[in-house]
This record gives C-alpha cells, sequence and structure tokens, in this order.
C-alpha cells in the first residue's frame, strides 16, 4: 500500500524583502514555479536575465571576482615557507554556501 506525501517548498525570501521569514509553498504549485523557472535557465548572465540585477546577484559577482584576483596575487608570490598559508586562504571559498 502506497502513502501519498505532501511536500511544501520552504523558500527564504531575498535580502531586500521585508521579511525574513521562510515562505511555504504547496508542492503541486512550487513544482510548477520551479518548471517555469527552468525554462528561464538560457537568460542567466545574459541583460535580460530577470535576478541578474538583484544586490545579491552582484555581490555573488564581485565576490568571484575578488576571490580570482586574490588567487592570482596568491600564485604570482608562492614560495615553500607561505604554502601552507596560501592553501588555506584558497580554501576558504569552500566554506561559501548558498
Amino acid at each position: 500500500m502506497s502513502k501519498t506525501v505532501n511536500q511544501n517548498q520552504n523558500l527564504t525570501p531575498g535580502e531586500s524583502a521585508a521579511s525574513t521569514k521562510k515562505i511555504s509553498i504547496p508542492e503541486k504549485a512550487g513544482r510548477t514555479m520551479f518548471q517555469a523557472l527552468r525554462k528561464t535557465k538560457r537568460l542567466r548572465g545574459k541583460r535580460i536575465d530577470p535576478f541578474g540585477q538583484t544586490v545579491e546577484r552582484k555581490l555573488e559577482r564581485e565576490l568571484i571576482e575578488s576571490y580570482r584576483d586574490l588567487i592570482t596575487t596568491i600564485d604570482s608570490k608562492l614560495t615553500e615557507s607561505n604554502y601552507d598559508d596560501a592553501v588555506a586562504i584558497a580554501g576558504l571559498a569552500d566554506q561559501v554556501r548558498g
């Protein structure tokens, strides 16, 4: 005997939202919404990307560029004596989630 389980999608609004409380969306509506969003995937990174100009996305792009610059600097100054520090600094990006 199979049992039907309903699952809600719990979404956290972006930083620009007035509330930080998670939003619960019923499974069927959430599935439809995510299918529609999946179709907009080809717009990512383009001028018409609906989410590309949010504060969060701009910050993410700045952080990526800063990290690349940091790695370039570390690479240019890498020695045996600072190797462990360089690995530790480069590994900090692994702690970023989201």
